[in-house]
């Protein structure tokens, strides 16, 4: 007997689990599947990390990073803020059906972001 919940396993007769407190079921719950993410965005400018994450946030659009951590390793301060080669590349990485809608949000925040007067009124 499984949990549909926690996914844990017990033996014949129990009929609750004993943590999430659901009945059991026969079968073992399926494995979620895990989205296939792709690159959308790879830079060594360091400053518009925060905002291109806060903009993919807004949106509920997952996201991961790749070598992000060299930030934590190599702090701005100490490489020269925005850029700097010893930092590498920066990977900003979406599941693949929402690489279209992430990277149209990605252009919108860059345009702004570049721009002072986009998204200003007249």
């Amino acid at each position: 007997m499984f949990c549909p919940e926690c996914g844990a396993e017990f033996k014949e007769g129990i009929t609750q689990c004993a943590d999430c407190g659901v009945p059991l079921t026969p079968e073992a719950p399926r494995e979620p599947e895990v989205p296939e993410y792709v690159t959308i965005l790879e830079t060594s400018d360091l400053s518009v990390i925060p905002v291109l994450k806060t903009a993919l946030e807004g949106a509920g659009i997952p996201f991961r990073t790749r070598g992000e951590g060299l930030m934590d390793i190599f702090p701005a301060e100490t490489l020269g803020a925005p850029f700097h080669s010893s930092a590498g590349e920066v990977e900003i990485r979406v599941p693949v059906d929402r690489a279209e809608e992430a990277r149209e949000l990605l252009d919108t925040a860059a345009t702004v972001e570049g721009d002072p007067d986009a998204g200003t009124a007249p």
